[in-house]
């Protein structure tokens, strides 16, 4: 099996398959690939699970993150040995989220997600990037006025990323530069850590690392995300989601906006 671009380093096993490096050990990714939430433990080559049942994470942010998770480990199993590029790799997880959790019910209130991206062609087209392969836009629309925050994450394979890569360490400082809400995915075959962008920068990637799932919810919990960087709520979310996209010059935004039932 071909290893992936620039793995070189990457022991390869008998049967020519990579080995994957560990994750942190603060952070447990296995337990995303076992039974919860109907997510079925996949091994290659098996058939592709259906869609998974709503019921899951429907009572408490954690949940949420659990379900979150899930769905990022869904598609890791899947392309891992594949030839997917990071970036295309995160485009297929936001579109899964919108498609699985899209109308999902968390203790009252309804949570709703739109996933959209902007041409680099043409007229709008982004001028300057801030490294950021996704923004992730939350929006908690209760009985008072609605709170926006946002978040940036740039992507990484497990077995390209290193936190003293000059690329990437470029591409972080105009992330930070723009907000500290900046974050960096790193997928592994059984789903992605977060870790925080000034942690990697200072060569720190395992003390505050968490889950895909885990920053997200933060965003709802109210831990994550950046006010500055929040979409406006007075528009429409497409046109509001375009602005953002190009001013921060990010590839792809999700939006998840969640409101209250009553």
């Amino acid at each position: 099996m071909r290893k992936r671009a620039g793995a070189a380093s990457v022991a390869v096993g008998k049967e020519g398959d990579r080995k994957s490096p560990s994750p942190p050990a603060t952070v447990n990714l296995e337990k995303n690939v076992a039974n919860q939430g109907g997510i079925h433990r996949i091994a290659r080559g098996t058939t592709w699970p259906t869609r998974l049942t709503r019921d899951h994470g429907e009572k408490s942010s954690k949940g949420s993150a659990n379900l979150i998770d899930g769905i990022v480990a869904q598609v890791c199993v899947r392309h891992y040995y594949a030839e997917t590029q990071e970036h295309q790799l995160t485009a297929k997880i936001a579109g899964t989220i919108e498609w699985e959790m899209g109308g999902l019910q968390i203790d009252g209130y309804t949570v709703g997600i739109a996933v959209q991206d902007l041409s680099d062609r043409g007229r709008g087209s982004k001028e300057r990037k801030t490294g950021a392969d996704l923004y992730i836009s939350v929006v908690l629309d209760g009985d008072e006025q609605p709170i926006s925050k946002g978040m940036l994450v740039q992507a990484k394979w497990d077995d390209t990323f290193s936190s003293t890569d000059a690329d990437m360490g470029e591409q972080l400082k105009n992330m930070l530069d723009r907000t500290q809400a900046s974050h960096v995915w790193v997928y592994y075959p059984s789903g992605a850590i977060s870790i925080p962008a000034i942690d990697v920068m200072n060569g720190e990637t395992e003390r505050n690392a968490t889950t895909a799932g885990q920053l997200i919810a933060g965003g709802l919990g109210c831990t994550e995300g950046d006010p500055s960087i929040g979409r406006d709520t007075s528009k429409e979310i497409v046109d509001s989601l375009n602005e953002m996209l190009r001013e921060l010059a990010a590839d792809k935004a999700v939006g998840v906006t969640v409101r209250s039932r009553s």
